[in-house]
């Protein structure tokens, strides 16, 4: 099978890849460094660098690689750890959930794929209400703290542009936040501001699933913790639609959460039991 990703050198596309071309697929990689596209290309992927806003240069190299499955993981969260001005700080990836997530739809519809699988979040989205287990059939937040709205605003668009194609099957996975090394939120700057005690910061910080972190004061963001791979994202590109760990699809699916420690050094996304309080 021919899958494209788009954000193939992310902290998931660097990930997913090397899975897609284990199970035996041939894989088109778009990023925006010519280095990174270099070391794409020697492990055998049909490597592109594309700016993600050229909406010609994005429609050519998606009609180019005719792929079967188009994968959207592309996101620009490096370095977005300022958490008070939330929307500012998501500003670009909120552009990248919808402009560009509009011109990548359009593009595989017209080549011809037949699958599209994007990235959405699972976290602070939902309504603050009903109790701390969320399923796929829970509300999200009608009225979301002023700092996340337009971040929520995004989230909504790309999971209803997905749902709504005509022409492809849409698969969105609801992911939590990464952890690990180039993940994300939680390294670099982040862990900074931890280690400086700029973040609230409810219990003992350990981990396992007791510790809170607040984006706006009130309310606060607490999380029981689940682990999901990026093999949740492998299987969503060939499998037929039905649940995966950490996904929302259409047809909608749902999946209880389990309480989970995360070993040291181990990398993968803490999803799904994220409420309010």
């Amino acid at each position: 099978m021919k899958v494209l990703v788009a954000g193939a050198t992310g902290a998931v596309g660097a990930r997913l890849v090397p899975l897609l071309l284990a199970a035996g697929h041939r894989v088109a990689g778009l990023t925006r460094s010519p280095a990174k596209a270099e070391a794409l290309r020697q492990v055998g992927v049909e490597a592109r660098v594309v700016d993600a806003f050229d909406r010609n240069a994005v429609r050519s190299a998606v009609l180019e690689a005719r792929p079967e499955v188009v994968v959207h993981e592309m996101t620009a969260l490096t370095n977005a750890s300022d958490l008070v001005h939330f929307d500012r700080a998501f500003a670009t990836t909120n552009r990248l959930r919808t402009a560009a997530l509009d011109d990548l739809i359009a593009a595989a519809e017209e080549s011809g794929a037949r699958r599209f699988v994007v990235q959405s979040f699972c976290g602070w989205p939902y309504a603050r209400r009903g109790g701390p287990v969320k399923g796929e059939n829970d509300p999200l937040d009608p009225e979301p703290p002023r700092e996340l709205r337009r971040t929520l605003d995004a989230i909504r668009t790309l999971e209803s542009s997905v749902a709504g194609s005509r022409k492809l099957e849409g698969v969105v996975l609801r992911y939590g936040a990464f952890y690990g090394p180039r993940s994300g939120l939680f390294n670099g700057p982040f862990l900074a501001q931890l280690r400086a005690r700029r973040v609230p910061m409810i219990g003992d910080g350990g981990g396992g699933g007791h510790s809170s972190i607040s984006t706006t004061q009130p309310p606060r963001l607490r999380w029981r913790a689940r682990r999901v791979t990026p093999a949740s994202t492998t299987s969503s590109t060939t499998s037929p639609l039905q649940s995966a760990n950490g996904c929302r699809r259409s047809p909608p699916c749902s999946e209880p959460s389990r309480r989970g420690a995360f070993p040291p050094g181990s990398r993968g996304s803490r999803s799904a039991s994220i409420w309010w309080r």
